[in-house]
């Protein structure tokens, strides 16, 4: 004697009702449930390195002919290995040399 036994299926839910977001706002909850003590403290060591390189700078070239002095470790081969291309460099202020030296570092510490 055999006996078939069919599985019975749940009815599928139509495809108008499924989006591309589903289970997002689950994941989001569970990744923040999971970093909340990592996601602060990586948020505000990049602040604090922020806020020290930027006035660190003005300690370290006091006048614009000693930024332009330090223009050099960005554009020459091995600090643009470690840097990028040091767009800006033509006329350096603190922003821009914190932009070309500086933020590549950011980047990577926040990925």
């Amino acid at each position: 004697m055999s006996t078939a036994i069919e599985a019975t299926r749940a009815p599928s839910t139509p495809s108008a009702h499924r989006t591309t977001f589903a289970g997002t706002a689950t994941l989001v909850r569970l990744g923040l449930r999971r970093d909340r003590v990592k996601l602060p403290a990586w948020v505000g060591g990049l602040g604090i390195f922020v806020l020290y390189i930027g006035n660190a700078l003005p300690l370290l070239a006091p006048t614009q002919e000693d930024l332009a002095a330090l223009v050099p470790m960005f554009t020459q081969p091995v600090g643009r290995m470690f840097t990028g291309p040091a767009f800006g460099m033509d006329d350096p202020t603190y922003e821009r040399f914190f932009a070309a030296g500086y933020t590549p570092y950011l980047f990577l510490l926040a990925r």
